[in-house]
């Protein structure tokens, strides 16, 4: 079944409910209850949101500055042109999303007034840390023995300038940042207020989007110190229902960006981790690729190893290109590998994220060559060439004059396509395309058979109702009724004490109960948490270099760049992506396990209710009234008791947001930050439930008595009135049977 037919099944029952309203309305909203019924319009929009969820492929990019992405993306969509500018630096690389449009137009999301006051902030600190470390220096220089010769200020003011610029780069990368976009900003000579109206692209073609775009992400462009984000449109067939995330590099001095982007990377169904083939996974990249956490559904990662073009030369070189290249990859899967098991040790906090490339790395391993594809796309035209490819050619032409060659045209694109290796990374994104394509068709058909089984038990047991309705009709007469509906009234007064009393007992112990479950799932709850927190604190050994004190250690410097020793220092690092993404499982955990205990105490009061009630009315009324139309009516009461939602307000502070990997001093903050919110969330949660309870008590009713009696009043009203008009009713009942059947064949 196609969820179109389910939809329309769902159509059919409620456009039958109507004929029986009168009848049979309150056995078809209990029914519903039961058994969750969803409307068309509701089951209609769960499709959807699958059908959605499907049809965008999210590719995520990620790498290092002049790592290679927008070679890749040039290449894999605009023929190896340069249509989306280079980064020059991790100040200069914006948030881009590439996705499909049917004209070409870009729109730029500035930084914020919140972002702004963030970097001129951090700017201020990195101004007085600076300065902090270089009179500290200075100090310690002082401290030192005197020599006979006077130092030379000016040499060792350039040194102490040069270590201290060192120290505040390695401690608080982050700060740089800022302090770098700030010095931007500064040198512009812009204000927000000369933004209003920038932002909006609309050129005629890709060459001069591309042209235009370099106001905003170009190392020397207008609007580049204040652009955060750049949505890019093209009407490219390539595009169609895929959605390119390309993510900047690290040290994002701007904490909003950093969070999108790992948000942004949570969402993709690929990502692509591009790191150049010369200094494959380095550290730089090892930083960035932090940002990669688990996500449910597909997630394909592939190592991208750009810039294949340059090792095809010296030591890896081999007689044939193929062999060469099965080389280089064979070296490179072995280097991913290795580095990938050391990061996991080091920060056991990413989990399963890289444990495929770790098992089988030659599988997730990919090489590429945004230069080869240029060339290759405008083979006929050298004249275009720029400097980078004419010297790529002069390269290959010199070393590989067998492959590459003017005179054999065919010869010289099969070897091209063979280092740009394009072809094969369209290939790994329609494979995972149709690997999407049929988790979620498993999704759907999954919610359809779900959903049908829903539907053919719902009509199954109505379908037992009007049987059971039909057999009371011909059962019953109407003095028979009367003397049920005098008993009721005869016994009322007993019936609201004995009821009332038992009603009370099944609150009081569901009282007892909600509050002593919801704090005992709250103490498990926050155990996990402290200790998954606790489980991101790793650290790292250091050397650091300092001058030795003394008039001999000052002459060895002087002479042959002595007079220094190392020590060692144990700093903490954190993986802030990972520790986010742990913070945020817990708050979504404990939503959802707290509300589903809530819900099942509220499902059990129900029970109980139920279950002491009815047999006790029974034995009050003597066996007058029909049991079957007893358990009804205290199910009908019941339900009507209303359900509060236990739901926790927990805001995520902005200083837990992801910020790469902190090492020393800021990242015995951010766990300190960490520390202090897990205890505040314990508060919450327990305020949260105190709230929920006092919420409960003022909700529930006090007593049951006076509803039940009315109920089961207006129920005997009513047989009496079907049983009065046996034929006609039993008639319409029997119609809406066949047209029950009908819908469930």
């Amino acid at each position: 079944m196609d969820y179109q037919n389910l939809i329309e099944k769902a159509k059919k029952l409620e456009a039958l409910f109507p004929k029986v309203f009168d009848l049979f309305e309150q056995e078809i909203q209990q029914l519903k209850n039961d058994q969750h019924l969803d409307s068309a319009s509701s089951l209609s929009a769960a499709c959807e949101k699958i059908n959605q969820d499907g049809r965008l492929l999210n590719i995520g990019i990620v790498g290092r500055v002049k790592a290679g992405k927008s070679s890749l993306l040039n290449a894999l969509f605009f023929d190896g042109q340069n249509i989306l500018p280079k980064a020059a630096t991790p100040m200069t690389a914006a948030l881009t999303t590439l996705t499909y449009g049917e004209k070409f137009s870009a729109s730029v999301e500035f930084f914020t007034a919140e972002d702004l006051r963030q970097i001129t902030h951090n700017a201020s600190i990195y101004a007085g840390e600076l300065s902090r470390i270089k009179e500290k220096k200075f100090q310690e220089i002082s401290a030192r023995p005197a020599t006979s010769s006077s130092p030379d200020i000016e040499r060792l003011t350039t040194i102490i300038d040069k270590q201290a610029l060192q120290e505040i780069q390695t401690r608080m990368p982050e700060v740089c940042a800022s302090h770098d976009q700030y010095e931007r900003m500064q040198k512009s000579g812009l204000t927000p207020a000369d933004l209003q109206y920038a932002g909006a692209i609309e050129p005629e073609n890709r060459e001069a989007l591309s042209v235009q775009l370099l106001d905003y992400v170009g190392a020397n462009g207008k609007y580049m110190p204040y652009t955060k984000v750049v949505h890019i449109s093209m009407p490219l067939d390539a595009l169609k229902d895929i959605c390119v995330i390309d993510t900047p590099g690290m040290n994002d001095p701007v904490q909003s960006r950093e969070a999108r982007t790992v948000d942004l990377l949570k969402t993709c169904d690929v990502v692509f981790i591009v790191s150049p083939a010369g200094q494959f996974l380095n550290e730089n990249d090892l930083e960035v690729i932090g940002r990669i956490t688990a996500k449910e559904g597909v997630q394909e990662l592939v190592l991208i190893a750009s810039q294949i073009d340059t090792q095809l030369y010296g030591s890896e070189k081999r007689p044939l290109l193929n062999q060469t290249l099965d080389n280089i990859k064979a070296s490179l899967a072995k280097r991913a590998s290795a580095t990938l098991s050391n990061l996991k040790r080091s920060y056991p906090e990413i989990g399963t994220v890289f444990d495929s490339i770790i098992r089988a790395p030659a599988e997730h391993l990919m090489h590429c060559s945004g230069v080869a594809q240029g060339i290759s796309c405008r083979l006929e035209t050298p004249s275009s060439w720029d400097a980078n490819e004419l010297k790529t050619w002069e390269n290959l032409t010199e070393d590989y004059g067998d492959y590459f060659s003017r005179h054999n045209p065919q010869l010289t694109q099969n070897s091209l396509a063979s280092l740009a290796n394009i072809d094969n990374i369209h290939q790994k994104i329609a494979a995972v395309r149709d690997k999407k394509d049929g988790i979620m068709a498993q999704k759907m058909q999954s919610l359809i058979t779900q959903k049908e089984q829903v539907i053919t038990r719902f009509i199954e047991e109505l379908l037992q109702k009007i049987r059971q309705r039909i057999t009371l009709i011909n059962s019953t007469d109407l003095g028979a009724l009367a003397k049920q509906s005098n008993a009721l009234v005869k016994q009322r007064n007993v019936l609201d004490k004995r009821i009332n009393l038992i009603y009370e007992n099944c609150v009081n112990h569901y009282y007892n109960e909600v509050s002593a479950k919801l704090n005992i799932e709250a103490d498990k709850l926050f155990q996990q948490t402290s200790q998954s927190v606790e489980d991101q604190r790793t650290t790292e050994t250091i050397s650091i270099t300092r001058d030795k004190a003394g008039a001999f250690s000052w002459v060895a410097r002087k002479l042959w760049d002595g007079g220094k020793e190392t020590t060692s220092k144990t700093q903490t690092l954190i993986n802030t992506a990972a520790a986010e993404e742990s913070l945020r499982k817990f708050i979504r955990m404990s939503n959802e396990k707290l509300k589903t205990a809530a819900n099942e105490q509220h499902s059990g009061l129900e029970k109980e209710i139920s279950k002491n009630i009815t047999p006790k009315i029974d034995e009050i009324l003597e066996g007058e009234c029909d049991v079957m139309m007893i358990a009804d009516v205290i199910l009908s009461v019941v339900n009507q008791i209303p359900k509060e939602k236990l739901t926790l307000n927990i805001n995520f502070p902005d200083g837990l947001r992801a910020k790469g990997t902190l090492k020393g001093d800021p990242a015995d903050d951010y766990i300190d930050e960490a520390d202090n919110f897990i205890t505040n969330i314990r508060t919450i949660i327990d305020n949260d439930i105190e709230h929920y309870f006092s919420r409960v008590k003022n909700t529930i009713p006090p007593t049951i008595s006076s509803s039940f009696v009315e109920e089961l009043d207006n129920k005997i009203n009513q047989i009496a009135n079907q049983v009065e008009n046996s034929t006609q009713t039993i008639d319409r009942l029997q119609r809406f049977t066949v047209q029950l059947q009908e819908v469930q064949p």
